[in-house]
């Protein structure tokens, strides 16, 4: 189980609740921010109650091979306990061609910068990619 922020985006047709569905049932909590600060409030209070949290746009959604990979990732990370990874990247899917692969789980005492999701101290060796799917816009938020 994870925790879920999701970002407020201001595009038109965001939907923070099928951003929120598209995780399905590996939702421990989930919380409405505006910005990284508010996600740092969280991690320096210790009030993320699960190992990992994860940060989505309320304009983008997870697709159902990343939903299903997900619990796995995160028991595979588990399992090996300490550091070992502490982020986990996705690829985001952005037009018919272009795509990028950004951090987008964290372990719940990671913080991340004022703006970006490259949290500081991020390197590829404490860093896993799922390449089990995609993230992808909402298509009612499409311009």
């Amino acid at each position: 189980m994870i925790t879920i922020f999701i970002l407020h985006s201001g595009q038109p047709g965001a939907d923070p609740e099928k951003t929120l569905a598209s995780f399905g049932n590996f939702v421990l909590s989930s919380h409405k921010v505006v910005n990284n600060s508010e996600i740092n409030w969280f991690v320096n209070k210790n009030k993320i109650y699960s190992e990992w949290y994860c940060v989505l746009y309320d304009c983008e959604y997870i697709d159902e091979p990343l939903a299903a990979a997900l619990p796995v990732f995160v028991e595979q990370c588990n399992a090996r306990g300490g550091t070992w990874k502490e982020t986990i990247s996705f690829y985001k899917k952005e037009g018919t061609n272009k795509f990028e692969i950004c951090p987008r789980m964290f372990k719940a005492y990671i913080q991340l910068p004022e703006a970006g999701l490259l949290n500081e101290g991020f390197s590829k060796e404490s860093n896993t990619t799922c390449l089990n799917g995609w993230i992808r816009r909402l298509s009612t938020a499409q311009a």
